[in-house]
């Protein structure tokens, strides 16, 4: 149960670090029932280029986003688990700024598959999430959002290689409301405690949009912002370190390495994980 709770909190922070240029990206690893999971983290992400359709291209300004995140988990059984996320941003770019609630989620995750239950198969989990559109602008580059609220479902799995290093990854589709198009997103994660008090990891998340409009292109105007084609290709990396027996600290940078109408940003994320 104590290497559950453990990759729970790392697995959060990950999420957590990269709340608006990357997916949910949960964890596999359910809390221990009856346990309650609190998070609030800050991600700061700026990038001065940006691809337009899949032609990387200058900003005239460097386009500038700051998150501010709370959510909890909690264990409501064995092999389930609840969990929601509010997000608020401020966005500069040049003189134009903008501050508002983003978009916020609450979902369910229900483990089918556990490999701590004498099985080789790895630890398999089912989330459903819903999305809750912010209140901010659209129609413009700089939008915080798509102004749209949608379903997440994503199918999350994982596993021990050995005490100390772990593998996982999800595969999931995101269903957008109105003109914007939905995703479809993979990623892969690895984890690594090189003592008890520190997790590192790394990854990857792909994401691609079922659209087929780019910024510029045939058919575009400025309130078509949210129904363009906006893939990312994102790597990233982070630490977790233990700063009490219920309570970890965060660290996370991501950098998007390839993408279509989207910023080619660089994402740095911090966020403190407690458990009770």
């Amino acid at each position: 149960m104590t290497k559950k709770k453990i990759l729970v909190a790392t697995g959060m922070a990950l999420g957590l670090a990269f709340p608006v240029i990357a997916t949910a990206d949960g964890s596999p690893w359910l809390p221990v029932p009856g346990s309650t999971q609190v998070f609030a983290g800050f991600t700061h992400q700026s990038g001065d280029e940006f691809y337009l359709g899949s032609e990387k291209m200058p900003l005239p300004d460097t386009l500038e986003q700051d998150t501010y995140s709370l959510g909890a988990q909690y264990g409501l059984a064995d092999a389930l688990a609840i969990n929601a996320q509010l997000n608020y941003a401020k966005i500069n770019f040049g003189s134009a700024s903008e501050s508002a609630l983003g978009d916020s989620s609450i979902g369910i995750n229900w483990r089918v598959l556990d490999e701590f239950e004498g099985t080789t198969a790895p630890t398999v989990t089912l989330r459903a999430a819903g999305l809750i559109a912010g209140n901010y602008e659209v129609g413009k580059i700089d939008a915080i959002g798509d102004d749209a609220s949608g379903l997440e479902l994503s199918v999350l799995a994982g596993k021990y290689l050995a005490p100390n290093f772990t593998v996982s990854g999800e595969l999931g589709y995101r269903f957008r409301s109105g003109d914007v198009p939905d995703d479809i997103w993979a990623s892969a994660n690895i984890g690594y405690s090189p003592a008890s008090f520190v997790s590192l990891s790394a990854g990857y998340t792909a994401t691609r949009s079922r659209g087929d409009l780019d910024i510029g292109g045939p058919g575009f105007s400025p309130p078509r912002f949210p129904e363009v084609q906006e893939d990312r290709d994102l790597l990233k990396a982070g630490a977790s370190f233990a700063v009490a027996s219920n309570t970890s600290l965060n660290l996370n940078y991501g950098t998007v390495v390839s993408g279509r109408n989207t910023t080619k940003a660089d994402v740095w994320g911090i966020s403190v994980v407690t458990s009770f």
